[in-house]
């Protein structure tokens, strides 16, 4: 028996863990497990709910990984997609085309085949290219549609699209304001380089703001002003939604032509900011996005061709994007009549506009080499 007091201590210290050995082992097992169980709950969460969504949902897994076995439309080699963008909500006017964007992608890549060397071409349309087969301008197509159901909304929007640019259009995307605000903040905003320095006295106000806004529609209580300085610009939802609308500012920036560089300059930054690694290992915020996308965007591609569209986004997440702008070279603007401020083409004929389009896509050469 040790005759040091310490050592007399110990000895009973240790006898006691020697016969509380089990009570002590699965104590530390037990804290080990809820650790580890804490853990994974708070990394792992975000990823069962939106695996439930995959499962369950109406993009689901088997779609993604099964599909139905049908390719993506395609005319020469090109799917043609068109994006449009709606004020949706409480919006003044809420299904007017306030963006309408063809992205044109070349999907005869074959294999594995990477796009590195394939541009993602968007071309924009013009909002005010008024049609003699609408009786209006060109943004009122999916309001007008619509009005009997979205599917016919998007259908009289391909029509009218294809009429102007000489492309099938192969489906159409029909998201609304909430969406891209949403989006860019969930991402972290973008950053943008604006090229001109320009303020927009008439900037419209949401209409939640100017409920109590008496006399007129020109009442300056109906607006806002907005101001952006050329240069580098971190953006977030909101302030990226005034640098892609406005259309009052003053000199060539009050154009619709500088509104579609604009849309351009963000749809660059936000496919910037979307393929970061940082973006794509957030799980959390992968799922608000995927969210997002079910609540505000409708689309005529059925869901089974998910998977599809994935491997073409993987395809082309490291390509340049080519940007074709329908300007003053291509479209006339007559006298102001009943219809208003629009814009026809040049010699009354779209065919101008079709060849431009073909030129820039490389069909024309790949028909004549045919």
């Amino acid at each position: 028996m040790p005759s040091d007091p310490l050592a007399l201590v110990l000895s009973r210290g240790r006898r006691r863990i020697f016969r509380n050995y089990r009570v002590v082992r699965f104590g530390l097992v037990g804290m080990m497990l809820g650790g580890l169980i804490l853990l994974l709950g708070i990394v792992a969460a975000p990823l069962l709910r939106l695996g439930r969504e995959f499962l369950v949902g109406p993009v689901n897994v088997f779609s993604i990984t099964l599909g139905g076995g049908e390719e993506l439309k395609s005319t020469d080699g090109r799917t043609n997609i068109l994006f449009l963008g709606i004020g949706g909500g409480s919006h003044d006017a809420p299904n007017l085309s306030d963006t309408m964007i063809i992205v044109s992608l070349k999907t005869d890549l074959g294999g594995n085949q990477t796009a590195a060397n394939e541009p993602i071409t968007l071309i924009s349309i013009p909002r005010d290219i008024y049609l003699d087969s609408l009786g209006d301008k060109i943004n009122s197509a999916y309001e007008t549609g619509a009005e009997r159901s979205t599917d016919a909304g998007m259908s009289l929007a391909k029509g009218a699209v294809s009429q102007v640019t000489g492309l099938p259009i192969h489906y159409v995307v029909r998201g609304d304001f909430v969406a891209f605000e949403k989006i860019i903040d969930l991402i972290g905003g973008i950053d943008v380089t604006v090229e001109h320095t320009f303020d927009d006295y008439k900037y419209p106000r949401p209409l939640s703001e100017v409920k109590d806004c008496q006399g007129d529609e020109e009442a300056p209580c109906w607006y806002e002003h907005i101001h952006f300085e050329m240069g580098p610009t971190h953006m977030d939802g909101r302030t990226a939604l005034k640098f892609v609308r406005s259309r009052h500012a003053d000199g060539d920036e009050g154009t619709d032509f500088a509104r579609s560089r604009r849309q351009q300059l963000v749809i660059s930054a936000v496919k910037k900011k979307v393929f970061s690694s940082q973006a794509l290992l957030d799980l959390s915020k992968l799922e608000q996005i995927y969210n997002t996308l079910k609540e505000h965007l409708a689309t005529d591609a059925d869901p089974s061709l998910a998977r599809n569209f994935f491997d073409l986004a993987i395809r082309y997440r490291g390509a340049i994007l080519q940007s074709v702008i329908l300007d003053m070279n291509l479209l006339d603007n007559p006298p102001i009549d009943e219809r208003g401020w629009i814009l026809v083409p040049k010699g009354g004929s779209w065919d101008g506009v079709h060849e431009y389009i073909k030129e820039q896509l490389g069909l024309e050469q790949k028909e004549s080499s045919g």
